[in-house]
């Protein structure tokens, strides 16, 4: 991600049981199911089947709700301390085409898709260039007016 190289501690980690730290909404659509003694034994239920396996990397930020050791009690006033965590996990898109170029185009399908409860239709972006996903969410901020005070550079500040 960035041009950074993600590695994992030399005990390793299981698939279902990678460190997500706070992340624990896993799409249980991208897991994949254990066949059953019929898919196995079945002739006419045995056929090839392609999953991809892929590293999702995202960045997120940490703040002093996560971790205190980022809060500065001496300052007394609004937290603003903030830093970056680098995040991944390994996902799997079952089912997809042979060729690795027809099942990187099921996973950008998939992921740039609209998800419930987004009603627009509208898809996110992918960026080929940098391999990211663009959210097409926008954030709007407008200020409160009853936090309004006399002196426009003393601003009502609470701790916190």
């Amino acid at each position: 991600m960035g041009g950074l190289r993600f590695e994992v501690d030399a005990e390793g980690e299981t698939f279902l049981g990678q460190d997500d730290w706070l992340q624990i909404d896993a799409d249980l659509l991208n897991l994949p199911t254990t066949p059953t003694v019929a898919d196995l034994t079945d002739g006419a239920r045995i056929r090839d089947r392609f999953d991809l396996v892929y590293l999702r990397a995202w960045e997120q930020c940490v703040t002093a709700f996560e971790d205190s050791e980022l809060r500065e009690r001496a300052l007394a006033g609004p937290d603003t301390s903030v830093r970056i965590r680098r995040m991944r996990r390994v996902e799997v898109l079952p089912d997809t085409a042979e060729s690795c170029s027809a099942a990187f185009e099921q996973l950008k399908q998939t992921l740039t898709a609209p998800r419930s409860p987004d009603q627009s239709g509208v898809p996110h972006a992918f960026d080929a260039s940098a391999c990211e996903l663009r959210s097409k969410a926008k954030l709007t901020v407008a200020p409160a007016l009853d936090g309004i005070t006399e002196d426009p550079c003393k601003p009502k500040v609470e701790a916190g």
